[in-house]
């Protein structure tokens, strides 16, 4: 008989392509062939740390979420949180600062002083780009506060002068600033998101939502297009071209790992932990409390 379980998605509207593999393998019966019925919940509101606290507390088996959500989540919780990570999505940072097509910011050194916007939710990510820049012995952009999610109409006015993001958001940005754009990559070679389980998930059931989430993966990246449709009539605030954008851009990252997407190296995890802790000046926490170690290898 098949296990039933509750997934929570990160943010849909942010990163479309990133979720269309979890819609592949409900439409394609890929759950369904690993012996699981998976209700996918929308994320709960305010983005954030919520989606870790949802699992954390029981109102989802599994969740999508960011590794720095997570260690958020987990010194709000006083070290007491009952969730980990169970499968790496991001396996290399996409993180990086979009900018106009005809912006003179080429590289890294040419972000230092310049205006960046760090909104209200996803200020973490400016945080980032601001430790990224440190680690290279540059000086930090100058960042501008903004409302949640106005950061690339901000940029399409000229309010500022990149927007900290991961870089698979860039054909939202295109669309929302009505900028032709373009990249820079700032991200360290760390993980930055994945999937969480609750610990009292039982172990079989986390390797066989582990496998559903490698198999969908390859079937998303053989038929790009899969699941669009119904992904897109769950949110229809995404465009379809946004959506298939969106994974295009996920698939050298979500495949940059030496096992690729759903693989966890343990040493990978310390380097990963550590380098989220000190852009964000958290507590150090050791990696065990951040995954299962026994599905690392």
């Amino acid at each position: 008989m098949a296990d039933r379980v509750r997934l929570s998605l990160f943010c849909p509207s942010c990163l479309p392509g990133y979720h269309l593999p979890f819609f592949t393998a409900v439409t394609r019966g890929v759950f369904a062939d690993h012996d699981l019925v998976v209700d996918i919940l929308d994320p709960p509101p305010p983005p954030g740390t919520a989606n870790t606290h949802r699992v954390a507390g029981g109102g989802a088996d599994f969740g999508l979420t960011g590794v720095t959500y997570f260690l958020l989540a987990l010194k709000e919780a006083g070290d007491r949180l009952p969730a980990r990570f169970v499968s790496v999505i991001h396996q290399r940072s996409p993180l990086g600062a979009i900018v106009a097509e005809d912006s003179d910011i080429e590289t890294a050194a040419d972000l230092s002083g310049r205006r960046m916007g760090r909104g209200r939710y996803t200020g973490w990510l400016a945080d980032e780009c601001g430790q990224a820049l440190a680690d290279r012995g540059l000086e930090s952009p100058v960042f501008v506060d903004l409302l949640h999610g106005d950061a690339p109409y901000a940029l399409g006015r000229g309010d500022v002068d990149a927007c900290a993001t991961m870089v698979d958001t860039i054909a939202g940005i295109a669309a929302k600033s009505g900028l032709e754009v373009r990249a820079v990559a700032l991200g360290p070679d760390v993980y930055a998101s994945g999937l969480i389980a609750g610990d009292g998930v039982p172990t079989d059931v986390v390797e066989r939502m582990r496998q559903a989430v490698v198999a969908a993966f390859a079937l998303q990246e053989a038929d790009p297009a899969s699941a669009v449709a119904e992904f897109c009539e769950r949110f229809p605030d995404v465009l379809p071209s946004v959506a298939t954008a969106g994974w295009a851009h996920l698939q050298s990252y979500a495949a940059a790992g030496a096992g690729g997407v759903g693989a966890m190296d343990a040493v990978r995890w310390a380097a990963t932990v550590d380098w989220v802790s000190r852009a964000h000046g958290l507590p150090p926490v050791a990696p065990e409390r951040v995954h299962r170690p026994e599905l690392a290898s």
